[in-house]
């Protein structure tokens, strides 16, 4: 009896272990990874997002736009 109740519990262990070591860590690799990658973006994004201050226009500056119907 007690060696079938080792065989299960090792058999149990085995697959935590595979659960753990297959599925868990990379998962949470990824994640750390995709997480990274994203900061990284945003901080390159970030100077090219800064709205240009209008300042003082000159008359050059005007666009003539037409009037869509």
């Amino acid at each position: 009896m007690k060696f079938i109740r080792l065989i299960l519990e090792l058999i149990a262990l085995y697959l935590l272990y595979k659960f753990v070591f297959d599925l868990l860590l990379p998962l949470i690799r990824s994640t750390k990874k995709m997480k990274q990658q994203v900061d990284d973006f945003n901080t390159r994004q970030q100077p090219t997002s800064t709205p240009k201050s209008t300042g003082s226009r000159s008359e050059n500056d005007y666009i003539d736009y037409e009037e869509i119907r």
